[in-house]
């Protein structure tokens, strides 16, 4: 991998050259000529590319690309841009089960992210570090379960540990790829005297605005490394500047004042010495002095944060066996690259947990999740498949989301104990709605004549329905008709769903006339 060098010149004494355009100077090296020849073997596989893999050496480091067509049963080596000669030096493996059943199996310690329908070409090396990436092949069916369709991305840990962003062109028997190894932000160059960094683009500063550092001559003898538009530095010394991570450079004590770097007496930027940038936007950075002078010729890579966490835990509440066949709950949050799904599962009627994770891989956390719940009922219910879906906030402990439907056949006993026995012409017309979340869902009646009255000293009615399993609410009764031959007052009441029975009696109000008083 080439470097970016930056012209070593003079260039003006004062701190206005902040102004200075970026001198940059890339070089390509050639592409690698694969032959076309097909190889013999374990794997005796050729991959046909369409594009030869190339080379970028630039100060933001792109690392090894190119495009090409897998075919089935074949391998593919994506540290070298080619299909291998033998198992040990291949990545993946496009395995074709049968048919319709096929998979990408991550080999010798290779490992997989599945990512979607994402943006492709904005993915970074610090957008892949954080992934949760596995053993566990990606299903590709022909029908079916497929992560591989057209247009998806994923993303592999070669088994040497370099991170590679993949997207599939075309889904088939052969998939049709273009891939692209992500390297971190790093570089090399001069930094002239008298001219400012931008660590951030990895560049000279364009403006006094975007400046992290300003490499200042006070004097012909002293000179200092000043930090500007709140960046801030920390020095190091002589120490392992390629073993440095960001836990290390996290806990660093930045400071804004200058570091000195005299050409005489106090210098920490002798070669050999790391010093830290923590840039005007955030970012940490480590940076090595490989010759120190008027001008410094550095090296520096960003060091990005691992990935965190925060579980999400969804249960899902049992029922009975005669009320639900199905439950599928699905948990997705959505991120700057897209939707991510953090759990999913299906279960049968005694409910079950679905356990998953959202983290801040791209991006900051999310303040919710969506949870969407599908139940299917038993056909003897006469309820309709519903689809219900629920925002809970993700807290600093994660999700805890519990749905719990009322899950019982709502048996309510309306009873008369009217303590006079009925005329002939004495009848009652009792309806009943079922009310969940405002609105009806449930409703019947019943007549009940004369002769009905007056076989029991106390009459039965039972109101039997499945309520709402969502939202189940209160059941509104009303009763109208005539008693000892006079039209009662009507009755309406609103009852919970936990009133399991309702006793009516009559009471007389004037004259002949009554009323029923629930008790």
């Amino acid at each position: 991998m080439g470097t970016q060098d930056f012209p070593v010149t003079t260039g003006n004494e004062e701190p206005k050259q902040l102004s200075r355009a970026a001198h940059e100077s890339v070089d390509m090296t050639a592409p690698q000529t694969v032959g076309q020849t097909a190889m013999r073997g374990p794997i005796g596989r050729h991959l046909v590319l369409a594009d030869r893999p190339r080379h970028a050496s630039m100060a933001m480091r792109l690392g090894v690309s190119g495009s090409g067509t897998l075919r089935g049963t074949y391998s593919f080596d994506f540290d070298q841009g080619i299909e291998p000669t033998t198992f040990a030096t291949a990545d993946v493996w496009w395995e074709q089960q049968t048919e319709i059943n096929r998979q990408l199996v991550p080999r010798d310690g290779a490992a997989l992210a599945n990512l979607g329908i994402i943006d492709y070409d904005g993915l970074t090396y610090a957008d892949l570090v954080r992934l949760p990436f596995s053993s566990i092949p990606l299903t590709a069916n022909a029908e079916g379960t497929n992560f591989l369709v057209t247009g998806a991305t994923f993303a592999v840990k070669t088994r040497t540990g370099k991170f590679v962003k993949v997207q599939v062109l075309r889904y088939g028997y052969n998939l049709k790829l273009r891939w692209q190894e992500c390297t971190p932000p790093a570089g090399s160059g001069t930094l002239r005297g008298t001219y400012s960094f931008d660590f951030d683009q990895g560049a000279e500063a364009a403006t006094q605005e975007t400046a992290d550092v300003w490499w200042q001559r006070q004097t012909e003898i002293n000179r200092q490394l000043v930090p500007r538009n709140g960046a801030a530095l920390a020095s190091l010394g002589i120490i392992d500047y390629d073993g440095l991570t960001y836990a290390d450079l996290v806990r660093l004590p930045f400071s804004s004042i200058p570091l000195t770097a005299n050409a005489q007496g106090t210098n920490f930027l002798v070669t050999g010495a790391t010093f830290a940038v923590k840039t005007r936007t955030g970012k940490f950075v480590k940076v090595h002095v490989l010759n120190y002078g008027y001008n410094l010729n550095l090296r520096w890579q960003e060091c990005a944060p691992p990935p965190r966490y925060a579980d999400v835990t969804a249960t899902l509440g049992s029922t009975p066996e005669w009320l639900v066949t199905r439950y599928e709950v699905s948990c997705s949050y959505q991120t700057n690259a897209g939707p991510r799904n953090c759990g999913s599962g299906t279960f049968d009627h005694q409910g079950g947990t679905v356990r998953g994770r959202v983290s801040n891989e791209f991006g900051p956390f999310p303040a919710t999740i969506n949870v969407t719940v599908i139940i299917d009922f038993q056909p003897d219910t006469g309820l309709q498949g519903i689809v219900r879906t629920f925002t809970p906030l993700v807290m600093d402990t994660g999700v805890n989301f519990l749905f719990e439907p009322y899950q019982v056949m709502q048996r309510t006993e309306v009873l008369f104990d009217l303590g006079h026995s009925p005329k002939p012409e004495d009848y009652l017309l009792l309806r009943w709605k079922h009310i969940a979340n405002g609105v009806p869902v449930t409703s019947g009646h019943r007549f009940i004549n004369a002769a009905e009255l007056a076989a029991e000293p106390v009459t039965r009615y039972e109101i039997l329905f499945v309520p709402d399993p969502l939202e189940a609410e209160s059941l509104d009764v009303s009763i109208e008709g005539r008693f000892q031959g006079h039209p009662l007052i009507p009755f309406a009441q609103t009852f919970e769903l936990t009133d399991r029975a309702i006793l009516f009696k009559s009471e007389k109000i004037q004259s002949e006339q009554f009323m029923l008083v629930a008790t």
